[in-house]
């Protein structure tokens, strides 16, 4: 197990090993030594440099932004990019680096469809280069500021520790923050987030808990709010629908699972368990309800391999939900089938937090009651903000009341919003992070 978490989702796998404080390779204490030396040696390399980075940074017209993207999954930028697309002093540009945990034919689709993604939307990008040298490097380019997208060692040293090094680096998590896992110190307190220079936090739970948990006490990390957010609640019309044309006007119900079904560690699936029931509610359903499965993406490769399981029952399974007229599948984006969805049942970890910003009917389902243990003080007031689901009578009944009509989780998720606004101030998170960034450039005379 351990050898195919690491194979198939090395971030997760960096993770896990110190959940609960269980480490899958016990470091002996001149490690622990050496580990702590090359900490304070890169960091002191990073600090010495910075001085010099700022001072060329004051002397620019204009500030060039590279945002390095390895996987178009997890990008969340996209208002930040558009902010500084129509400002005159900025220009951004993306760079698709490579991701080195999987073989090189993965890796060169993966970067050629982020490549297409960006690219179809007429925005300047590179594709980075690989481990032959094949493609840009952040020297070649020459940014003057760097978003970095992942801190796990997904990517070629080029844009990880040369770009930690070398560069005015900044990062937004990819995600909300909502979990926690043992010491929180794959979240928290790699060295990546120590030399990074600018550290964005979506809530003030995680920069109250990089201050606790990092090296350097939260001293590059600002509070932002989370830019992911803005699509999500955005005053403008909706592109074409992303729903399955319909004879009539039909409740639109999201079934989002998440992909732990074989990581007893991190207890958040429960798929396996409903996954017939789900069936059988599009089936029942069919005259009133549209659904749409929107599974992690990597859910399916891990039942294909599950003894339960295989191929064949793998693809029926995701063929039904293709194939049903009231059901459909969505393994992309979701800003717009979150925005023009009705409710959501689920049990994704980010997911959590996100679906209550669009204040819509959403259940959590709980594996176990010991799963609240693997959300910090943000994610458990998520979990508070939604309704939740034990079992399947549970499921059953928070869908009877959405055909009725009825939605009793609107004050929770009020509640939610209150405690953990979105605007920080009247400022969106993206404006916050601009902001922040021209405040850097302009504080001494050019």
């Amino acid at each position: 197990m351990k050898e195919k978490l690491r194979r198939d989702h090395p971030g997760l796998f960096s993770v896990l090993r110190r959940i609960n404080g269980l480490r899958l390779a016990v470091l002996t204490p001149m490690q622990r030594a050496r580990r702590q030396l090359q900490r304070r040696l890169m960091y002191r390399r990073v600090f010495q440099r910075r001085p010099q980075l700022l001072a060329q940074l004051r002397q620019r017209s204009v500030i060039r932004v590279a945002f390095v993207v390895i996987h178009r999954a997890v990008w969340k930028l996209d208002i930040v990019f558009q902010t500084m697309l129509a400002d005159p002093r900025f220009a951004p540009f993306i760079v698709i680096a490579p991701d080195v945990s999987n073989d090189a034919a993965w890796t060169a689709n993966e970067q050629e469809r982020c490549r297409a993604f960006f690219a179809e939307r007429q925005w300047p990008v590179h594709v980075g280069a690989t481990e032959e040298g094949n493609g840009a490097t952040l020297s070649e380019l020459q940014p003057d500021i760097v978003f970095l997208t992942n801190p796990h060692r997904l990517t070629t040293s080029a844009f990880y520790d040369v770009a930690l090094e070398n560069f005015l680096t900044c990062y937004v998590p990819y995600s909300m923050d909502v979990s926690q896992y043992g010491d929180s110190q794959t979240q928290y307190n790699l060295p990546f987030h120590n030399a990074i220079w600018q550290i964005f936090a979506p809530h003030r739970v995680s920069r109250d808990t990089f201050t606790k948990v990092q090296d350097i006490g939260g001293k590059n990390v600002v509070l932002a709010g989370y830019p992911g957010i803005e699509p999500l609640v955005a005053a403008t019309d909706d592109p074409v629908s992303p729903w399955k044309p319909q004879g009539q006007d039909k409740l639109k119900i999201i079934w989002a699972p998440h992909h732990t079904i074989d990581v007893p560690e991190l207890p958040y699936a429960n798929f396996l368990q409903y996954a017939d029931l789900f069936q059988e509610l599009v089936t029942k359903h069919e005259d009133t309800v549209q659904w749409c499965f929107k599974p992690h993406p990597i859910l399916k490769a891990k039942l294909a391999k599950h003894p339960d399981w295989g191929p064949e029952r793998t693809e029926a399974y995701y063929a039904f939900w293709q194939s049903h007229p009231s059901a459909q599948m969505e393994l992309g984006g979701y800003t717009t089938l979150f925005r023009t969805s009705d409710a959501m049942i689920h049990d994704s970890g980010s997911f959590v937090a996100e679906f209550l910003y669009v204040d819509k009917p959403v259940m959590f389902l709980w594996s176990k009651p010991a799963v609240r243990e693997f959300f910090n003080d943000y994610g458990k007031a998520a979990l508070q903000g939604s309704e939740r689901g034990d079992t399947a009578t549970d499921i059953t009944a928070f869908v009877d009341k959405l055909i009725a009509g009825a939605d009793e989780g609107a004050a929770k998720r009020s509640a939610f919003r209150d405690a953990y606004p979105f605007l920080q101030g009247d400022r969106t998170p993206s404006q916050a992070i601009v902001d922040h960034l021209l405040s850097a450039w302009s504080s001494a005379d050019r």
